[in-house]
């Protein structure tokens, strides 16, 4: 018996032995390019003139050729970018009133808050943030950028901008604590609503419910009659300089236009995904006049709202949005604490499957904000970002009125 066992214990070890040469050699054919990159690593670290941070070598090789061999929505996180991305998600918001995106390789910024530390001292949106404490932001991410300028709050940070073709410019700002709100309602007209959505953010469904409370026009959704006092009749929802956010908010918000329960909002397709996304009920206000603006800063899930509303027959007024139809899975974690944010997909709208990434949305009616052929950056700033968002002054917003104007003199179903 003894014996047995041993040839037993004997065969097994062959065994193992022989699998873990195939899975080896396996690897060696399909991954055989990390063994060189661990050679060349190696030679580094025992021939070259200067010590060397080996793993910060590492981080920087993955950064950089994630960025060359996949799209740039897709980023590698060392151990630390990742603990700090969770710690500023769990913590009050403190910066200095900036929403950025990525553009040509570099952050751009997307929107200004008002009287935040950024409008403060003079930023504008669309410059180019090139670097952060003096740390370019070449191929970073829109939230490693974020986490890198958001920090303590009485802390300085030093933005290097690029407006234009002008020089480039540091500015020292002061880290405060800066009040967000992602959806704000107002009136235009005693008649007209106007919802402006920044971002879709967590929660954010719920303040677009709580809007249409401010907005008059939830007293008696089942009888369809939004008449009375200041009422809302109609409403325009501006998702112009939104550069996206959760699709989870985005389908919570859809449900409540939804001509029907079962309608496709998306389908997500990939090499290893292929899922579709339904409306879940019939919306409150599927009949609700309602006009939508875009720009080419609305992305991402500003796209999926903006297109789905335009499938179901709601106006798009403004100009062709950014064309980012990819889905982002985050954080796909290593075993060294790492992470990834790997595009996982790409989503194609409603039943006809509409594709966005890198075609965007086309509006219904494009306008555009025109800036003179010899206007400075600056004074072409100080013009439009006053007037945005004013009926009288912002032409995008102006014709988004004159739209839901006409579609209010149509009966409703």
């Amino acid at each position: 018996m003894p014996r047995f066992r041993y040839v037993i214990a004997l065969g097994l070890a062959v065994l193992l032995l022989v699998f873990a040469l195939v899975f080896s050699i396996l690897g060696r054919v399909r991954y055989g390019d990390f063994y060189e990159t661990a050679e060349v690593m190696s030679i580094i670290e025992n021939n070259y003139v200067d010590k060397v941070d080996i793993k910060k070598c590492q981080e920087k090789i993955l950064q950089s050729g994630l960025q060359d061999c996949l799209d740039k929505h897709s980023y590698y996180y060392s151990a630390d970018d990742l603990k700090a991305v969770k710690s500023l998600d769990s913590a009050p918001f403190v910066g200095i009133g900036l929403q950025v995106n990525k553009k040509d390789d570099y952050i751009h910024v997307v929107s200004v808050l008002e009287n935040s530390p950024a409008q403060r001292v003079g930023i504008i949106p669309d410059d180019l943030i090139v670097a952060v404490n003096g740390v370019s932001t070449k191929n970073m991410s829109p939230e490693d950028a974020t986490n890198k300028i958001r920090g303590k709050s009485g802390e300085k940070v030093v933005l290097t901008i690029q407006r234009g073709q002008k020089k480039q410019k540091d500015f020292i700002l002061v880290r405060e604590k800066i009040e967000r709100f992602y959806v704000k309602p107002s009136f235009i007209t005693p008649e007209i609503g106007y919802i402006r959505i920044t971002s879709f953010e967590q929660l954010s469904s719920l303040e677009l419910y709580s809007s249409f409370y401010s907005l008059g026009i939830l007293s008696d959704f089942s009888s369809k009659d939004f008449t009375g006092n200041k009422s809302a009749r109609g409403i325009i929802i501006d998702l112009r300089r939104n550069p996206g956010g959760f699709l989870g908010e985005v389908l919570s918000m859809l449900d409540f236009f939804s001509p029907d329960k079962g309608r496709t909002v998306f389908s997500a397709k990939g090499l290893h995904v292929n899922e579709k996304f339904t409306t879940g009920i019939k919306g409150f206000f599927d009949n609700l006049p309602i006009v939508v603006l875009i720009d080419a800063n609305s992305a991402s899930a500003a796209e999926v709202m903006a297109g789905v509303l335009k499938i179901w027959g709601h106006a798009v007024v403004g100009e062709k949005s950014y064309g980012k139809g990819t889905v982002q899975e985050f954080p796909i974690r290593l075993s060294s604490g790492s992470a990834l944010r790997l595009t996982v997909a790409r989503y194609f709208l409603g039943e006809q499957e509409v594709a966005v990434d890198g075609i965007g949305i086309s509006p219904d009616h494009e306008v555009k904000w025109k800036k003179s052929e010899n206007q400075s950056e600056e004074d072409f700033a100080a013009e439009f970002f006053p007037n945005f968002g004013n009926p009288e002054k912002d032409p995008q917003l102006k014709k988004a009125v004159e739209v839901l104007k006409e579609q209010m003199k149509k009966p409703r179903n």
